[in-house]
């Protein structure tokens, strides 16, 4: 979190906004603080004991003092009567400003207040990414940025479910150009992606990928199908583009186009309306023939 805070002090300052208020909204807060856990965050725990082990809530409050002052407006969302005692007492000892909330709510601006960027953390606990909610902070702020912490091997166990969704489906809900993604941790797999609108955005550090590269795509597929699934008929997005099948069809899609893209120019790719699950291959009706200039256009970035 603290490269990812990093990242939009850096981006207010370049635009000129350093002295306007950010928006801050955690909606899976918990108690704020761990007890009888030895200390693993990076962020100085003030003289507390190892057995007291802070949680999203205070590593945000600190993150943002330190980058921003008190120039952020903080929210955090908690359903559970007792924790939300709990998180209170924790908040209230960091000495900042900060709202609770009693559910997972979206946060509206009033008269006085303009947020021009902000982050929305998502931490599900239960194998969950509420996309709708996000979707919605995302299509009314667009400069507020959504980053997702969540335990991609716990989602994939319910693939046999009758709700589940493959995370590249659920993602693709959430209107954000670009998605950087942290490679993942532990046998939980617990990943993160970080959506924004920065076309010029780059990876925080060596653990990070843009979603967009190569490298990205081959750590997305890792996360996002089981292994079961990988072990299909190619094992990289590159393999695949190569696979006769996928030139297959995508030449019954151009072929059906006319080789025509959208703005009347000559096709020479195809974007993908929603991708097939792994191990599988693509409909004609999934793939768009398009220019290079309108592909470009469509993921938001430079041609």
């Amino acid at each position: 979190m603290g490269q990812i805070v990093g990242i939009m002090a850096a981006v207010m300052r370049r635009t000129g906004r350093q002295h306007e208020p950010l928006l801050f909204v955690d909606l899976n807060a918990g108690p704020g603080r761990c007890i009888n856990t030895a200390c693993k965050h990076d962020a100085p725990c003030g003289g507390k004991t190892t057995g007291d082990r802070w949680g999203s809530p205070m590593i945000a409050m600190y993150l943002l003092r330190d980058a921003l002052g008190d120039r952020f407006d903080a929210h955090f969302c908690e359903s559970d009567p007792e924790i939300r005692s709990r998180l209170a007492a924790s908040l209230e000892s960091s000495g900042e400003r900060f709202t609770i909330h009693d559910r997972s709510v979206f946060v509206g601006a009033s008269q006085d207040q303009r947020w021009t960027h902000g982050l929305v953390y998502a931490d599900p606990s239960n194998a969950t990414i509420d996309d709708e909610l996000l979707r919605q902070y995302a299509q009314q702020y667009q400069r507020v940025d959504i980053l997702i912490n969540f335990a991609c091997t716990s989602h994939k166990r319910r693939v046999n479910g009758p709700d589940y969704e493959h995370l590249h489906r659920i993602l693709a809900r959430i209107p954000k150009k670009i998605w950087l993604i942290r490679r993942p941790v532990g046998r939980h797999q617990w990943a993160m992606f970080y959506g924004l609108n920065w076309e010029g955005a780059k990876p925080p550090a060596r653990d990070w990928v843009r979603f967009d590269s190569a490298e990205g795509r081959e750590v997305f597929a890792r996360l996002n199908y089981t292994q079961k699934e990988r072990q299909s008929a190619y094992s990289s997005y590159a393999e695949y583009l190569r696979h006769p099948k996928f030139r297959a069809v995508r030449k019954i899609a151009m072929e059906r186009a006319r080789w025509r893209c959208r703005c009347g120019a000559r096709a020479t790719e195809v974007h993908h309306d929603s991708y097939p699950p792994w191990g599988t291959f693509d409909k004609p009706e999934d793939l768009m023939p398009v220019c290079h200039a309108c592909h470009c256009e469509i993921h938001g970035k430079d041609n």
